[in-house]
């Protein structure tokens, strides 16, 4: 459940809340930051641009996620893959450290 998370529509201005439904949080960035390397963690929802997220659909159940704050994309640092890789924003730069594959939970 800790890895489960809903992306939230919001109509008024086409942005997403990242919702862990386990904990009730929502995916923020700490204190607005908008500067490369910042590490997303869950807060409590406060409605501020700290946790909105525009999501660019690429096909086949791949995104990408960008701080609506900043435009800075969701980047695995470093490209890396293993277990415990610090997930945290920086500059778009169309590389695969930014696609994220989003599937629906059974």
């Amino acid at each position: 459940a800790a890895q489960l998370f809903q992306l939230v529509y919001n109509s008024s201005d086409g942005c997403y809340t990242v919702k862990n439904p386990h904990s009730s949080k929502v995916l923020d960035i700490p204190g607005n930051r908008a500067v490369e390397g910042q590490k997303p963690c869950q807060y409590t929802p406060n409605g501020t641009d700290a946790q909105r997220w525009r999501v660019e659909p690429l096909g086949s159940n791949r995104f990408r996620l960008y701080a609506a704050h900043s435009g800075l994309a969701m980047d695995a640092a470093a490209g890396m893959t293993a277990n415990g890789t610090n997930v945290i924003t920086w500059t778009p730069n169309g590389n695969n450290a930014q696609v994220w594959v989003l599937t629906k939970a059974a």
